[in-house]
C-alpha cells in the first residue's frame, strides 16, 4: 500500500511540472482524464523515458518498405517537447539521447542540433547504427558523444539540384549552399579540436 502512494504521489508531483510545458486548455483536459503514464505514451509515442532522462532521436515514421523518414520537422518537434519535458522536470541532470539517423532535411537538422545546444543540462549523445547526413550534424549537440562499435558516420556538403533555374535564382541557390557548407564545417571542426 505505501507503494502505490508514493507513486500517486510522484505521479501528481510530474503532472504538476509536466503540464505547464503542454499547450491548450483541451490538452490538459484531456491529459487529467488519462493515467500519466499512458498520457506521456501518447503525447511522445515513447520516444522519451522520464525516469532515465533519454530521448530516442530516430525517425519516427516509416513505410511498408521499411524507409524511414529521418530528419524532418516531426522529428524536430518531438526532441524539443522531450527537452523541454526533462529541462522543466531538473535542469541540473544530464540527458541522454540515443540517435541512429540516416539524415534527411538539413535545416532540420540545423534546427534540432542548435536546440540541443541550447539546452540548460549536460547531454550525452550515443549513437547507434547510422550517424549520417543530417544525424551526424545533430550527433555533433552533444556534450559528451560516444558511438557503438558499430555504428557508421557520414558527412558530406550541403547538396541540392541547381539545374534549369534563371541567373539569379541560381545565384542565390549557390550563395544559400556556400553558407550552409561554412556552416556545417564551423560545427564539424570545433567538435574535432575537442
Amino acid at each position: 500500500m505505501m507503494n502505490k502512494n508514493k507513486a500517486r504521489a510522484k505521479s501528481a508531483i510530474l503532472q504538476k511540472r509536466i503540464l505547464p510545458v503542454l499547450h491548450g486548455a483541451r490538452t490538459l483536459r484531456i491529459a487529467r482524464t488519462l493515467p500519466f503514464e499512458d498520457y506521456i505514451a501518447t503525447i511522445f509515442d515513447k520516444h522519451v523515458d522520464l525516469e532515465a532522462r533519454t530521448i530516442f532521436l530516430t525517425s519516427i515514421h516509416v513505410d511498408s518498405e521499411g524507409s524511414a523518414s529521418g530528419t524532418d520537422a516531426s522529428m524536430f518537434d518531438y526532441c524539443s517537447k522531450a527537452l523541454t519535458l526533462l529541462e522543466r522536470l531538473d535542469s541540473r541532470k544530464p540527458i541522454k539521447i540515443e540517435t541512429s539517423n540516416f539524415g534527411g532535411d538539413l535545416y532540420h537538422g540545423l534546427g534540432i542540433y542548435d536546440r540541443i545546444k541550447l539546452s540548460p543540462c549536460h547531454i550525452i549523445m550515443h549513437g547507434y547504427g547510422p550517424i549520417m547526413s543530417a544525424g551526424s550534424l545533430i550527433f555533433q549537440a552533444g556534450d559528451k558523444r560516444l558511438l557503438s562499435p558499430n555504428a557508421t558516420m557520414m558527412l558530406h556538403y550541403a547538396d541540392g539540384i541547381i539545374e534549369n533555374m534563371r541567373d539569379q535564382s541560381r545565384e542565390s541557390e549557390i550563395q544559400e549552399h556556400r553558407r550552409v557548407d561554412r556552416c556545417l564545417m564551423e560545427i564539424y571542426s570545433s567538435r574535432i579540436k575537442q
